[in-house]
């Protein structure tokens, strides 16, 4: 851990560069996370926490932190009473905490096996095929034919609450790219937990296979302890499940060939999850395609700090900006600061009152006498 405490502001050993732009604290605070996941080494990650802003700091450099423990107090930043949080990690370890270091999860293959929880997802490809009734348990296929087959990628997922399971089903929006949408309302099977030995024991006799292993199959989507169980190939045993298709519902086996499996742990795009590392310019400014693609409302591929302040204030905005993983530099770092900040000296669109010299000399004086890259190590 690395602890900066607070440098004073007024008096005789108050720092003049920190009372710039109103006042801003520099008590800060680091912490390093060592945690488990999953199994082996790819469960094994390590992250950090920055608290920047604190006017007090209760802990010492390179103690252990516990949970709840009170790292400080809340500070000022540009006169305003407020503090700065974020939460960072490198290349390797955002693999191991998502599976991936960009872009969209891979569908032509299951999710990790090491590192699972949450809910558990299914990637149904076009084709899937869909029937009315319930087929028997241990049935490969329905009976007659088929309510519906797909012509579109369909992402069920599957969710426990309570001693409930409840799925539910979402397709991409055809007009907006990576915006994925419920199709119907969950639906619910009331005690699912509750009756799932029950269940599996039954299908496992069935199938002549182990019901521990069904179990498995039945709560997760397929075999996750492939160390101790036998794993159930796709297509082996079936596991249907009754979910909402376009305009309908029907039963769909989950474990047939074509379709893969997944769990929160693998952070789905169609639930929102996005992995953004387009932006190759040096500076601070947002550059990427993917972030600025969202937020051309207009589509003339042209930003205005008008359009974009309209454009971040709605909902449906936030709510995909909230699970986006973005990569971009550090802002506290000495060394890149002209690099990272030039651009506010000039005129446009985005930024219609440039800093003059003097402004910007100030500007960069404050952030100064607030980075702590170097000093952390």
């Amino acid at each position: 851990m690395f602890a900066r405490k607070p440098s004073s502001l007024t008096g005789e050993n108050a720092k003049p560069d920190l009372a710039i732009n109103g006042g801003s604290s520099d008590g800060c605070v680091v912490i390093k996370h060592s945690t488990e996941i999953g199994e082996g080494p790819e469960g094994q990650v390590e992250y950090y926490s920055i608290y920047m802003h604190l006017k007090q700091v209760f802990v010492q450099k390179n103690q252990p932190v516990y949970r709840k423990t009170e790292l400080g107090s809340v500070g000022q930043c540009n006169g305003n009473n407020a503090m700065h949080m974020e939460i960072i990690c490198d290349d390797a370890n955002l693999k191991k905490l998502v599976g991936r270091e960009e872009g969209d999860l891979d569908l032509s293959k299951d999710g990790r096996m090491d590192v699972v929880y949450g809910d558990m997802h299914f990637y149904l490809p076009a084709g899937a095929t869909f029937y009315g009734a319930q087929p028997s348990a241990n049935s490969q296929t329905g009976a007659g034919t088929p309510a519906y087959i797909s012509t579109t990628s369909l992402f069920i997922s599957m969710r426990f609450e309570k001693g409930n399971c409840k799925m539910s089903t979402r397709q991409e929006n055809p007009e907006i790219l990576g915006e994925y949408t419920c199709i119907g309302n969950e639906i619910i099977e009331t005690d699912y937990e509750y009756n799932l030995y029950k269940a599996a024991t039954t299908l496992a006799n069935r199938n002549e296979i182990a019901s521990s292993a069904m179990y498995e199959l039945l709560r997760f989507g397929r075999v996750i302890n492939i160390d101790n169980e036998t794993a159930i190939p796709a297509g082996a045993a079936p596991h249907w499940r009754r979910v909402n298709y376009p305009d309908g519902q029907g039963w769909v086996n989950l474990n047939a060939v074509s379709i893969k499996k997944y769990s929160d742990a693998d952070f789905p795009h169609w639930m929102g999850w996005n992995l953004i590392a387009d932006d190759a310019t040096p500076d601070s400014q947002c550059n990427s395609p993917t972030l600025l693609g969202w937020l051309d409302s207009d589509g003339d591929k042209k930003y205005t700090s008008k359009e974009l302040v309209q454009v971040l204030g709605q909902d449906k905005v936030k709510e995909r900006l909230s699970r986006s993983i973005c990569k971009f530099p550090t802002e506290w770092e000495v060394a890149t600061l002209n690099t990272r900040y030039e651009w506010i000296k000039t005129e446009s669109d985005l930024l219609e009152t440039p800093l003059d010299t003097d402004q910007y000399e100030n500007f960069i004086k404050l952030i100064t006498a607030l980075c702590f890259w170097a000093e952390a190590g």
